[in-house]
């Protein structure tokens, strides 16, 4: 392992991977800049790498501390809540929604994920993030719709969509909404 601490980028760290077949930059918005490095490549070889990149890695950084920014101003409004109260929040939320259309899901499951808002496997088990709990309620309905009507229809077809519409009106509008925020921030 080698550390390298660079001005107006930060810590950077590279680490001998035997997984990695080429060198594999990290960059996540609140931690260390990570440089996964091959068996076979030096630490020499891998500065020389990360230094040629430096505008590109300059230029994101930016970028992301931009995002952090924008999403920390959308996120003023909601206030830290515990797990335990997320999850009764969403479970509620989740048992109203698939009453209200007539949708019956398997089990619920509730985990702390880096990208995924929720997700539905092919059983008709639904897993939501806890920190979707910290968004608007349109967007958390939004979210547990989308789950819902999945287990209906498994694509993002035109009939995914249609459906969707019904319950939601411009769902799209919602979806677009919802990129906006990113569960890794939270």
């Amino acid at each position: 392992m080698k550390v390298i601490e660079l001005n107006g980028i930060g810590v950077v760290t590279l680490v001998k991977s035997r997984r990695a077949r080429k060198l594999n930059l990290s960059l996540e918005p609140t931690q260390d800049i990570l440089i996964a490095v091959p068996h076979y490549i030096s630490f020499r070889t891998a500065e020389e790498a990360l230094l040629s990149n430096i505008s590109w890695i300059r230029r994101y950084l930016d970028k992301m501390k931009r995002r952090i920014e924008a999403h920390d101003a959308l996120l003023e409004d909601q206030r830290l809540i515990t797990r335990e109260e997320a999850v009764s929040r969403l479970s509620v939320r989740l048992k109203s929604l698939a009453a209200k259309i007539g949708s019956k899901y398997n089990k619920i499951s509730f985990r702390d994920q880096r990208t995924l808002w929720g997700s539905c496997s092919p059983s008709g088990n639904i897993s939501l993030n806890v920190k979707l709990a910290r968004l608007p309620d349109e967007l958390i309905d939004y979210v547990i719709l989308h789950e819902l009507v999945h287990i209906r229809t498994r694509d993002h077809g035109k009939g995914f969509w249609a459906e969707l519409d019904h319950l939601l009106g411009d769902a799209r509008k919602l979806d677009r909404r919802l990129k906006k925020y990113c569960p890794t921030l939270l």
